[in-house]
């Protein structure tokens, strides 16, 4: 019975120190930390930044620092392919990945570009993906999606300006896909 009574004591002893204000402090000092990170960000501070941030890879909002980082420093190749492997499930990953890839294609960074391109509902990525593969010689792939997408009708990003480009000086833009784009445009 002196065991039990013993355990319990010290159970009850360990929580009681657990909710002391000495263990809210590391978080408070990391939550000051994190805003002064976000400073010396935004005045283009970048080894402090870094310094600092390096100190926060516990605190639960630094993907969001490191995502604010990367955003603007797209040509560290390995540390954007890191955080996209590192927080693949959160939503900065999807939007570096965005960022990342127009830098890719702006970049004519064709092969990368593909490599990492994930579908999903940007239109603007789309047409970059078929215009990485044009380049790179796939060209009836892309102008066959080309052809799909002009057949919808509706406006399309300046992005897709090659891939129609290239679709308007191919024999595959014929007299009927005009004749679809613009019924569909009707609609």
């Amino acid at each position: 019975m002196n065991i039990i009574y013993w355990l319990r004591s010290l159970l009850l002893c360990s929580l009681s120190f657990l909710s002391c204000p000495v263990f809210s402090a590391p978080l408070d000092q990391q939550r000051q930390d994190f805003l002064l990170a976000e400073k010396l960000l935004e005045q283009g501070n970048e080894q402090a930044f870094l310094t600092l941030s390096s100190t926060l890879t516990d605190y639960p909002l630094y993907p969001y620092l490191q995502y604010q980082w990367l955003k603007n420093n797209l040509s560290q190749t390995d540390k954007v392919l890191g955080f996209l492997s590192d927080y693949n499930d959160t939503r900065y990953a999807d939007l570096l990945r965005s960022k990342w890839l127009v830098y890719l294609g702006d970049n004519e960074r064709w092969g990368e570009f593909i490599r990492y391109y994930q579908a999903d509902e940007d239109t603007a990525l789309e047409c970059r993906f078929f215009w990485a593969n044009y380049k790179l010689g796939n060209q009836q792939l892309a102008l066959n999606e080309a052809k799909r997408l002009w057949a919808i009708g509706s406006t399309l990003p300046k992005e897709c300006g090659g891939l129609l480009s290239a679709l308007a000086l191919s024999p595959d833009l014929t007299q009927d896909l005009i004749w679809q784009r613009f019924e569909s445009a009707l609609k």
